[in-house]
């Protein structure tokens, strides 16, 4: 049963380093936010789940993403300085690194 759950483990986690694909994510603050930043969301599980998500989306549509642990949400934007606070005031928002493998 353990040795199940251990190569389960395996196996989801190289799922999701495929599906970065290259990706990189910065928790870094930014100089400047953009409060009018459209902001989309979906059901998500983790942060990681929220950057794999933001990931396969591709670049022009998210560029920073956010996971809202209380409901459960992962928050999207393609503009990479969007403004999440109001949405998810403590939740870390990962931007994408300009010119990270996509």
């Amino acid at each position: 049963m353990i040795l199940k759950f251990v190569i389960h483990c395996i196996l989801v986690g190289a799922a999701m380093a495929q599906a970065l694909d290259g990706a990189e994510y910065s928790t870094d603050p930014v100089e400047s936010l953009n409060s009018t930043a459209p902001i989309t969301s979906a059901g998500g599980s983790s942060d990681i789940h929220c950057t794999v998500q933001c990931s396969a989306a591709g670049a022009d549509v998210c560029a920073a993403t956010a996971y809202v642990e209380e409901t459960r949400v992962c928050l999207f934007s393609g503009v990479s300085n969007a403004d999440f606070s109001a949405a998810a005031p403590r939740s870390t928002v990962f931007r994408r690194v300009k010119g990270s493998q996509l």
